[in-house]
């Protein structure tokens, strides 16, 4: 699992750390492709969304990539929503 936290810092005072969100990237393990290909389910404060063909060689970082970006995509969504 990966962790993504999205913290505020006020005026850069550690005390004052107060945690937005979390994103958490979950490896179900279920790819027909596995070991190669990853399918995530990626889980947030109001919700969670898959990401199906992660190529595994490809790394961590297009994998917290994808993560955020839907994540945006799905607070955008909600909010439109509204």
């Amino acid at each position: 699992m990966l962790e993504i936290k999205i913290d505020l810092v006020e005026h850069g005072i550690e005390s004052k750390r107060e945690t937005l969100e979390t994103i958490k990237i979950i490896n179900t393990g279920l790819h027909e492709k596995r070991p190669e290909y990853g399918q995530y389910i990626i889980h947030y404060k109001d919700g969670s969304f898959l990401i199906n063909n992660h190529k595994r060689e490809d790394g961590y970082l297009p994998l917290v990539q994808k993560a955020i970006c839907g994540y945006i995509n799905c607070i955008y969504q909600s909010e439109s929503e509204i």
